[in-house]
C-alpha cells in the first residue's frame, strides 16, 4: 500500500467503518460507529490525500446507529459534507428512531446544521444515500420497516423537509438497494429488490 492509517476508537470500543467518500480537494471523508457496547455514537473523520488526519467529530452520543449498513454522505456544491443516518436514543427503548441529518464545513469538521425528525417506526431506519437536487434541496432515501416502501425525503439546503414520495409494488415486500438524482433533471432512480428475488427500477420525477 501508498500509506495505512489506524483510528483509534474514542472510548476504547472497537469501530465499523460504514463508508468513505472522496472530496473535491482529494481529501477522504470517512463514518465511523461503535457496534459493541454502550455508549454508542459515530464519528466523522477527514484524511489529507496523503493519510494525515486533518480533523474528526462525534456524532450521536448516546445514540444507536445501524452500523451494519452503508450511510449516506456527500459533499455539496458549497463544499460541505452532508450526512444522513437513522439513530435510537438509547434512554427509552420503545421511543420512535429519529431520522438526523447533518451538516459538517470540510475544512475543520464543525457543525454547520444538525436536524432530526422523529420516524414512525420503532426500528431504526436506513438511509442509504444522498443527492443534491439541481434546485440545492437535499434527497435522501431511506425504508419503511412496517410496510417495507421506499421513502425519498426532500429538504432544503439547510435540512428542513419540504416533503416525502414513498414507492411501492403491491402485493410485494421489497428491499431499497440503491438511489440517485439525477444531477440536472433532479429525478429519482430507485432500485430495489422483490422478496421473489427480481430487481425493479423505479423511475420518480421531481
Amino acid at each position: 500500500p501508498v500509506w495505512s492509517k489506524y483510528i483509534a476508537a474514542i472510548n476504547g470500543d472497537p469501530l465499523h467503518f460504514s463508508n468513505i467518500i472522496v472530496l473535491k480537494n482529494e481529501d477522504l471523508v470517512g463514518y465511523l460507529t461503535t457496534i459493541l457496547t454502550p455508549p454508542f455514537y459515530g464519528e466523522i473523520f477527514c484524511l489529507s490525500a496523503n493519510g494525515d488526519l486533518k480533523w474528526r467529530t462525534v456524532l450521536n452520543t448516546g445514540a444507536f446507529s445501524l452500523s451494519d449498513f452503508k450511510k449516506a454522505i456527500i459533499q455539496s456544491k458549497n463544499g460541505n459534507i452532508i450526512i444522513a443516518d437513522g439513530i435510537k436514543k438509547l434512554t427509552d427503548a420503545s421511543s420512535d428512531a429519529d431520522l438526523h441529518f447533518v451538516a459538517l464545513n470540510s475544512t475543520d469538521g464543525s457543525f454547520v446544521w444538525d436536524k432530526s425528525y422523529q420516524y414512525s417506526d420503532a426500528s431504526v431506519p436506513d438511509i442509504t444515500s444522498a443527492s443534491e437536487l439541481p434546485t440545492g434541496d437535499l434527497s435522501f432515501q431511506t425504508v419503511s420497516a412496517n410496510s417495507l416502501k421506499e421513502i425519498n425525503i426532500i429538504t432544503d439546503n439547510v435540512g428542513n423537509i419540504k416533503k416525502t414520495v414513498s414507492t411501492y409494488l403491491p402485493n410485494k415486500t421489497t428491499t431499497l438497494i440503491d438511489a440517485k438524482a439525477d444531477n440536472i433533471s433532479g429525478d429519482q432512480s430507485i432500485l430495489m429488490n422483490t422478496n421473489d428475488n427480481k430487481p425493479v427500477l423505479v423511475q420518480i420525477d421531481k
